[in-house]
């Protein structure tokens, strides 16, 4: 376009060195030329850059599980071509400004860094069989559905990816530990971060109780295979000890 441009000037100036001076054709000329520049930055814009699973993964920092839970879920706009699942770059970072809402409504979940933030704080009953998990950011449980593990905590579950059963009021949830360095091993005990997967309905249900500032127990009933998941006061919570 710009080139176009050019030798039409080239051809006026051959012709008519009057009218090449003329204020009205400069001042027209420059429109023109702002009209170009304008049309190719939008023509940018208009074409979405295409983000993969990994992509999002980094951007949110988290893990590729987490990030395909929350597409499976329908946490975060996305779209699928064939069986791969793909997401615009505009939505995405839409999405964690708060302005996007996707067709299953869901809280939007802040950065998942702010767990690193936080002071979450977690005990085990003197027998070794209870845990208490005191939520200081409970917005952020609720919109990604897991449950933070502290390194001392966290042979309570089993092995990284191992699923196990959660009995609670509303049924039995099947999950598992995620979340994990690369190259981490299907089973590894000292592996993963988060407890996941099959909680969100969970979660919304017992929501105002969360955020009332209840803490979640949960006890081992099998260790490794079954435990029951509940909530209660942070004052039976204390009676616990700090691990």
């Amino acid at each position: 376009m710009e080139t176009i441009l050019y030798n039409a000037i080239k051809d006026i100036g051959r012709h008519n060195q009057e009218l090449l001076r003329s204020p009205l054709l400069l001042d027209l000329l420059q429109d023109i030329f702002l009209l170009v520049v304008l049309f190719k930055q939008r023509s940018i814009h208009m074409t979405p850059e295409i983000w993969t699973l990994d992509d999002v993964a980094k951007f949110l920092r988290v893990s590729v599980d987490a990030a395909t839970n929350l597409a499976k879920e329908s946490k975060i706009p996305h779209f699928r071509v064939g069986d791969a699942i793909r997401f615009r770059k505009d939505q995405v970072i839409r999405w964690t400004e708060g302005e996007t809402r996707t067709d299953s409504p869901a809280p939007t979940p802040p950065s998942h860094s702010d767990y690193l933030r936080g002071r979450n704080e977690w005990r085990l009953s003197h027998d070794k069989r209870e845990l208490f998990v005191r939520l200081t950011n409970p917005r952020s449980a609720i919109a990604y559905s897991l449950i933070p593990l502290s390194n001392s905590v966290r042979t309570f579950f089993p092995g990284y990816k191992v699923s196990f059963t959660m009995e609670t009021v509303s049924g039995d949830i099947e999950t598992q530990v995620t979340s994990a360095s690369d190259g981490a091993k299907l089973g590894a005990p000292t592996e993963g971060k988060y407890v996941q997967g099959g909680l969100t309905e969970w979660f919304r249900t017992h929501k105002k109780d969360i955020e009332s500032g209840l803490c979640l127990r949960i006890r081992q009933v099998e260790k490794g295979k079954r435990y029951v998941l509940d909530l209660v006061p942070y004052a039976e919570a204390k009676s616990a000890m700090t691990v």
